[in-house]
């Protein structure tokens, strides 16, 4: 009877220490198991940013027409896959001291059609002119204003004064389909800057027959100097001015890991 009370004295003890034992070893694992877990989630983390990177500074790089062909693309480190995709966004054209926009289009093989507009206008000015012929596009005071005008006797369009630039303005001037022309600008107002943002857009394999000249205007023999600069694109929409190049990175079950995003401008 004595030796059964001592054996279960000792089984007893034995119980408290293995249940001691247990209590310490098993939240340990688990924070061992947390640990490791952590690390695996930090370096995967860290794999999806360098991948992300890594593309961000490849399509910087790029020539805008690879940049425009672009394919979902995944990469296998350490047996991990990480799907890799790059998105385009463009930027919307800023209109902060614009003076007006001028449309040309060509209509038919003889014809071809020009709009005028400004900000302080709603509807376009339309013309219609003969293709392979040259013609004015005159900036004239209007009293404290200034109006744009498409040949001499034609009626002007209204071009609101920007305070803050007085004598520094921007001009759109969109070329579409490639028309058979020849545009002389003549500056006769106070601007002493003219930005000349000049988009053509045309089929690849036609040459240009589109021309533009800036000459220099006299008024009381006096010669009206204009900083006049021309910026020069193809086949890029006129409200694209730059792109924003955005890349997402997602695991193999298509979770996002990472997206990142930086503007890259058009070259003119």
């Amino acid at each position: 009877m004595r030796l059964l009370k001592e054996k279960a004295g000792f089984i007893l003890v034995e119980l408290i220490i293995a249940t001691a034992i247990l209590a310490a070893v098993i939240p340990l694992s688990k924070f061992f198991m947390d640990t490791i877990r952590a690390s695996n989630e930090t370096k995967i983390q860290q794999t999806a940013n360098h991948i992300a990177q890594q593309y961000l500074e490849e399509y910087k790089a790029k020539d805008m027409n690879e940049i425009t062909a672009i394919t979902n693309q995944v990469e296998i480190v350490n047996g991990k896959e990480y799907k890799v995709s790059v998105a385009l966004e463009w930027l919307p054209i800023e209109i902060k001291g614009l003076l007006g926009t001028v449309t040309i289009s060509k209509d038919t093989e003889s014809g071809i059609d020009i709009e005028l507009s400004s900000l302080a206008e709603g509807s376009p000015r339309k013309y219609h002119c003969l293709s392979g012929s040259s013609h004015t596009l005159k900036f004239e005071p209007l009293g404290s204003r200034s109006c744009m005008k498409w040949g001499t006797n034609e009626p002007g369009v209204e071009l609101p004064n920007i305070a803050d630039e007085p004598k520094q303005k921007q001009l759109n001037l969109i070329v579409i389909d490639n028309p058979s022309i020849e545009v002389n600008i003549k500056n006769r107002t106070k601007i002493e800057q003219l930005l000349i943002n000049k988009t053509e857009i045309k089929p690849d394999s036609e040459a240009s027959n589109f021309k533009i000249y800036v000459e220099e205007d006299l008024e009381n023999d006096a010669e009206i100097n204009t900083d006049v600069i021309i910026r020069d694109t193809e086949q890029v929409g006129q409200n694209e001015l730059g792109v924003n190049i955005i890349v997402t990175v997602n695991d193999a079950d298509n979770h996002e890991l990472v997206k990142i995003a930086e503007t890259r401008k058009i070259e003119w």
